[in-house]
């Protein structure tokens, strides 16, 4: 048994918990509580919530899987690796709708602040709704990548009880590209802390990745699993302080506005 891989499961399951905690809990408190203030500009974040907290919901029945492996218990399991592969493939569809979602905020608060004339006449012109039932269409170019282009047929592989072990090189090899392009796209526009997130726990472990060879990764584990999840679980923390600060912001600004009237 790796000490190593154990940790990065470990590491994996507890962030992934906590990412789907502080998801859950922001769609809690801004649509149930009412105690953070709901906002229309604030939709497609709504819904990346939604998304993170499947993404991690997802990732953390894959680390289970892997973890249970480490304990030689893998036996049991190698009879439910079609489900693994199901749990992973629909992982990996909502992944990709995160990743698109996330470009499409990028370039929705750019525009904001850098052509606010211009983005708040045309913007009233695209609705939400819109946005989110293509951005949940891309997962069908996975697809065709997947079944048509890679041309992948599910067999049986003794002792695999990971997603990436059943996939081919061929999707393997979108999939990394498709995580350095996004991601890559993302850190150009958005401010340093969520740069320097997305640098440190996506783009540095999908390059490490593609250099290390698939044998040599199953020492370590789901090591680029345990690094996005890090990430995701540090990025909810900052937006759950960020929309807290500025409910007080808008609170005291009521307040003074209620204290002027009454004057």
């Amino acid at each position: 048994m790796s000490f190593v891989a154990v940790s990065v499961s470990l590491s994996t399951i507890v962030c992934s918990i906590y990412t789907v905690i502080i998801n859950v809990s922001l769609l809690y408190c801004t649509f149930i509580s009412k105690s953070l203030i709901e906002s229309l500009n604030l939709v497609l974040f709504y819904v990346r919530f939604a998304v993170d907290g499947l993404v991690a919901a997802m990732s953390f029945l894959l680390s289970m899987f892997t973890f249970i492996k480490f304990f030689d218990l893998d036996s049991y399991l190698v009879h439910y690796q079609f489900i693994i592969l199901c749990t992973g493939w629909i992982n990996n569809n909502v992944m990709s709708i995160r990743a698109v979602l996330v470009i499409v905020i990028t370039f929705d608060r750019t525009f904001a602040v850098f052509l606010p004339i211009t983005y708040h006449k045309s913007r009233q012109n695209l609705s939400n709704s819109v946005i989110v039932v293509l951005v949940s269409c891309y997962p069908i170019v996975c697809n065709i990548v997947l079944w048509i282009i890679c041309d992948y047929i599910y067999e049986f592989i003794p002792g695999c009880v990971t997603f990436g072990c059943l996939m081919n090189q061929c999707y393997v090899r979108y999939a990394v590209s498709f995580e350095l392009v996004t991601h890559s796209i993302i850190a150009n526009y958005i401010a340093l802390i969520y740069t320097f997130i997305i640098i440190v726990f996506d783009i540095i472990p999908s390059t490490f990745i593609a250099m290390i060879p698939p044998e040599t990764l199953k020492e370590y584990g789901l090591l680029y699993t345990c690094c996005r999840m890090c990430g995701y679980a540090i990025e909810g923390f900052l937006v759950q302080r960020a929309l807290k600060r500025r409910k007080r912001v808008v609170s005291n600004l009521n307040n003074s506005t209620s204290q002027q009237v009454a004057k």
